[in-house]
């Protein structure tokens, strides 16, 4: 299943998924986030990476999710008047992203876990 994902509560419409084909779109009205209806396999499109949330935190445990579970993310950004994907993973480049960005979510984890048991 191919999402796209609008945040309307940061102004978006789906008029940013212009030229994207999906199934779905899925929209954000809240300040939580709930990315849960994401199965192994399905692909969800975003407007920009901070669409999911402005908390960096946030972010990296949705890359997390995304890497564990085998979602494809499609993050675009403009440049020049046309949308480009900043990030594919369905690509070489975009797994290995969203891997460091798995990576830095585990090892803030480990990092605070461990400070705090000291």
């Amino acid at each position: 299943m191919v999402y796209g994902y609008v945040n309307r509560r940061k102004g978006e419409t789906k008029d940013y998924l212009h030229g994207r084909e999906f199934d779905e779109i899925f929209y954000q009205d809240g300040a939580e986030y709930d990315l849960s209806f994401l199965k192994q396999g399905d692909t969800i499109i975003l407007c920009k990476l901070k669409s999911i949330s402005d908390n960096l935190k946030d972010i990296l445990v949705f890359a997390q999710y995304a890497f564990d579970n085998e979602i494809e993310v499609r993050c675009m950004d403009k440049n020049d008047d046309k949308y480009i994907d900043f990030i594919d993973t369905s690509t070489a480049m975009g797994k290995l992203i969203i891997g460091l960005w798995a990576g830095i979510n585990r090892l803030d984890d480990e990092y605070y876990r461990n400070s705090e048991n000291n």
